[in-house]
């Protein structure tokens, strides 16, 4: 049997195999102005994000629409929170971050995706964006096999689904 972890149809993570993946390299979390000033390629996004959110912390999910990220919907990854776990779970992966991934992601849990970024660094990171319903902008390279050289700029939009807590999140890839 394979040393991997879970079946794939794609290159297997270098953490699955036993390797040691690089940390995160930046992972953190920020208010809308200051996301626009330290990656402005996604100005226009958490434009509509922070005028979506009004006198809220968050957005609500149904104040959106996804003609609403149009330009946008390869990049697109958007996943959800089941229950307290601060483990979300990819319900939609657009194409470039699929490839990038080299395997389906959809339904898959971060921390199936990436286990040993998640119990580093992520698994905080993403609780505490859903405590502050702060944007997160997290930078690094790719952690899968053959794609440890593109170095990645992600977006994490944190949004509610009705209440008060942050149940989704769109997260926007954009490779450097």
């Amino acid at each position: 049997m394979s040393t991997l972890t879970q079946a794939t149809t794609g290159p297997a993570s270098i953490l699955d195999r036993g390797g040691s993946a690089p940390p995160v390299k930046k992972a953190q979390l920020v208010t809308a102005e200051e996301a626009i000033e330290r990656a402005p390629a996604f100005a226009p996004l958490v434009a509509l994000w922070r005028d979506r959110r009004g006198a809220e912390p968050a957005p609500c999910w149904r104040q959106m629409d996804f003609v609403d990220f149009r330009g946008w919907h390869s990049e697109l990854v958007l996943s959800s929170f089941d229950g307290d776990a601060p483990d979300p779970r990819f319900r939609l992966v657009g194409e470039t971050f699929a490839q990038l991934a080299g395997m389906p992601l959809k339904g898959m849990r971060f921390s199936e995706y990436s286990p040993q970024h998640f119990d580093r660094q992520l698994r905080d990171h993403f609780a505490k964006l859903r405590e502050t319903a702060k944007i997160g902008l997290v930078e690094g390279s790719g952690c899968r096999e053959g794609q440890e050289h593109v170095s990645l700029q992600v977006l994490e939009l944190p949004f509610r689904d009705g209440g008060t807590r942050i149940e989704r999140l769109v997260h926007v890839v954009k490779p450097l």
